[in-house]
């Protein structure tokens, strides 16, 4: 449930890409190496999920390097070492191959004897981070996030991360590279969307009640973390503002609360940016005089590791009591009073990772969609006697599964409150989002240490050989984004040097090569009489996105000194859902209902449309489109079929509402026959 706030990024994914994998998320299947789920729609189907993670290779070598470089300078400390650090550029993908899903097959038949495996799922978003450990002054280890990457959700697909590291981060980082297992890792936290089975439940939300919370009151502007949104719904559900009303009995209410919290998330709440994937600026951000959310996310990390560890000392402390209290049973007995009949009976940890589906389950603050520090030490946490003899293998074990970096998502209010009361019934096949959780360790990359391609050390003070390289990357999207909403963007950079010579150079980015260079794509300049290199590091670039529907936004001119572009769409995704009522619907004879949604980017109006067919238990859908950022208002229509091919249209309306009820039908004086 500690994982719950990752789904409220919002149902992301294109509704072409949903119709094609329309799968049921709390209904996972362990097969061999791989988790499948079922279709919704077609019966002994079954799609697998990617987390098979790895650094990515081309003609045998890592898409991997690190440069560590000094510039020699005159400090007033008198150090004998110059400024320095270090810059590590990976690519990692997610690739299962046709071995694994054949093993799968196999296995899943034992289950489903007509069970087939058709293909991969499709994420509708995900976030990784590099992550490492570093000394502390204390001496303790911390382990901390170097650097945040958007994911890779197709199968085969890469995505790329460049992390600037401190000088002593790269001196730590080089030698751990010399290791078999160097301490550097991927951690991964994706969104799958998909349905969730039909519950004799229904959910009821008082957002008069709700906005009245501490928590909320802050206005607006204030962005609030995954996990902070989450303490307060716990709060409101246990004071009764927002209430599950349960039929019968079932043992999943975990995943019914889940629900709850999303559903109301999604109304109240909207991603910073638009994407679900704030960028480094956007989580480290001081919200007026108050803390950043990397702060308090940093904070929120440390309680869950001292409440974890204390849970630890506590079980234990019960084990050895009820072993000595077995022992002293044994003794009194007559029995046997071997070392082995008086030792004391360990309880073995939770499992870190689920059975079925593979996501980190154990801890608090993780399954979000972002990453930011751990500055509390593993270490720290654990007492002498709670490594001591009988207990240490479960000490480390219980270790392992202690949150290992505090992982959150930044959302920002919606300008329009809802009030009254929010009630919908989980009888049918309902939308949601499942988190998923991995992780993967870089691997050995003794063989390449020597090789200057991925290990190369410099020193800047040869100007004529100096060069600086920009990368510029978009924030939050995918390869599957450009075939749903963008033709192309054109970056232009431009570098004046201080003799007056122009550098120029320009960068398109399509749905071609996206994918191909992995989100990646650099743009150089180099050393023309630049003696001040502060003003070196000083260029300009301008952006041109061209999006379907032929409309074109030139972003202005911008000055930058960072060796990174964060490419920001000038449109936010926005996603609406559409809820209807099976049984209020089978009243009414209605056989489908069809939504045309109608809004506006430039001068230009986009329609787009959803179906929801009720033969095919199709009661709930969701819908993407692109509006400019604090633009909410769109048009739609909604026409209900009827039995005899009779229709009933609402005619155009407006609304500025994420959820849309569409099973209101109206009289029937409106029929169009």
């Amino acid at each position: 449930m500690k994982k719950i706030i990752s789904l409220i990024g919002g149902l992301v994914l294109a509704v072409t890409g949903l119709q094609a994998q329309q799968i049921i998320i709390d209904r996972p299947v362990r097969a061999e190496e791989l988790t499948v789920f079922p279709s919704v729609s077609q019966d002994h189907t079954y799609y697998y999920i990617l987390d098979q993670a790895s650094l990515a290779y081309e003609n045998g070598k890592p898409q991997f390097s690190f440069l560590r470089y000094v510039s020699n300078s005159t400090g007033t400390d008198d150090s004998r070492e110059g400024e320095g650090g270090g810059i590590v550029h990976a690519l990692v993908s997610l690739e299962v191959t046709q071995e694994q899903i054949q093993d799968a097959e196999r296995a899943l038949r034992r289950v489903d004897p007509e069970g087939k495996i058709v293909g991969p799922v499709i994420y509708s978003r995900g976030r990784f981070a590099l992550i490492s450990s570093f000394a502390q002054p204390d001496g303790t280890l911390s382990t901390q996030v170097l650097g945040l990457g958007s994911a890779p959700i197709l199968d085969g697909q890469k995505a790329a991360i460049s992390i600037h590291l401190t000088k002593q981060g790269a001196k730590l980082l080089w030698e751990s590279f010399k290791t078999p297992t160097p301490d550097i890792s991927f951690s991964f936290e994706m969104e799958l969307p998909g349905y969730r089975s039909p519950k004799n439940a229904v959910i009821e939300a008082n957002f008069d009640q709700i906005y009245k919370h501490a928590t909320f009151q802050a206005g607006i502007a204030t962005p609030y973390i995954g996990a902070e949104i989450e303490a307060a719904f716990e709060e409101l559900r246990r004071n009764g503002a927002i209430t599950i009303t349960q039929v019968g009995e079932d043992e999943q209410f975990n995943e019914l609360i889940a629900t709850a919290y999303n559903k109301v998330a999604e109304m109240m709440f909207e991603p910073i940016n638009g994407s679900g994937s704030p960028s480094l600026s956007d989580i480290t951000a001081m919200a007026g005089s108050g803390s950043s959310p990397l702060d308090r996310a940093t904070a929120l990390l440390a309680q869950n590791r001292n409440n974890h560890f204390q849970q630890v000392r506590e079980e234990q402390a019960a084990n050895r009591n009820s072993g000595e209290h077995n022992s002293g049973a044994s003794s009194n007995s007559g029995g046997n009073t071997s070392d082995d009949s008086a030792s004391s009976t360990t309880t073995e940890p939770e499992e870190a990772e689920s059975p079925e589906s593979g996501e980190t389950t154990s801890s608090e603050g993780e399954g979000e969609t972002a990453s930011s520090e751990d500055a509390d030490s593993e270490e720290s946490t654990e007492t002498p006697e709670e490594a001591s003899e009988g207990d240490s293998n479960e000490s480390e074990t219980r270790r392992s599964s202690a949150p290992q970096f505090a992982a959150i998502v930044t959302f920002k209010m919606r300008r329009q409150k809802k009030s009254g009361t929010f009630k919908v019934n989980l009888n049918k096949y309902t939308i949601d989002q499942l988190p998923i959780r991995f992780d993967e360790n870089i691997g050995d990359l003794r063989r390449f240490v020597d090789d200057s391609d991925h290990f190369h050390q410099v020193n800047l003070d040869d100007d004529f050989y100096r060069q600086r390289v920009i990368t510029a990357f978009l924030d939050g999207y995918n390869a599957t984004d450009f075939g749903t909403y963008i033709n192309f963007v054109n970056i232009h950079l431009t570098k004046r040097h201080a003799e007056g010579a122009m550098t120029e150079a320009d960068i398109r980015i399509d749905r071609n090569n996206f994918n191909q260079q992995g989100n990646n794509f650099q743009m150089v300049y180099g050393w023309k009489e630049d003696r001040d290199r502060t003003k070196w590091m000083e260029y300009q670039y301008e952006v041109n996105w061209s999006f379907f529907g032929g409309h074109e936004i030139v972003q202005p001119i911008q000055t930058n000194t960072f060796s990174a572009i964060n490419l920001k769409p000038p449109l936010e995704r926005r996603t609406l859902t559409f809820e209807s009522d099976p049984d209020y619907l089978k009243d009414q004879g209605v056989r489908a209902i069809q939504v045309t949604i109608y809004y506006t980017v430039g001068e230009t109006e986009q329609i787009k449309q959803v179906s929801l067919n009720t033969f095919r238990n199709e009661y709930s859908k969701t819908l993407d489109i692109l509006l400019p950022e604090g633009v909410y208002d769109y048009d739609y229509e909604i026409v209900w079929r009827k039995r005899g091919n009779g229709s009933i249209s609402s005619g155009r309306l407006t609304s500025n509402e994420s959820i849309l009820f569409v099973d209101e039908v109206p009289d029937e004086s409106a029929r169009n026959e």
